[in-house]
């Protein structure tokens, strides 16, 4: 029997992506949560650009919960305007869940 010890940093690690996976907003939520952080404006933006993606533009619009896995998010990150860190999408996430 083989006994695998983590370090703090790995069992850190390890939490924070199971929070990343089970974590769930409503839209509304979402959608507050970044116009208090400034960009709920260019993620409109990105919706109604014609060369976003129609399957992300559908979970957007549709979704009843935004999770912070999802490809949605995915693509909202990455996109060239916003370009945000896996760290700040993390902050977006805390402040949507503090909001009622």
């Amino acid at each position: 029997m083989t006994v695998t010890i983590k370090t703090k940093a790995e069992l850190e690690q390890e939490a924070l992506e199971a929070w990343r996976s089970s974590c769930k907003v409503t839209p509304a939520q979402a959608k507050r949560a970044l116009l208090r952080a400034g960009l709920l404006d260019e993620v409109e933006a990105i919706m109604a650009d014609e060369n976003t993606d129609r399957e992300i533009k559908i979970a957007w619009e549709y979704s009843a919960t935004f999770d912070r896995s999802s490809d949605l998010i995915e693509a909202l990150q990455s996109h060239p305007t916003i370009d945000l860190t896996d760290e700040q999408v993390d902050d977006i996430f805390r402040t949507a869940k503090t909001i009622g």
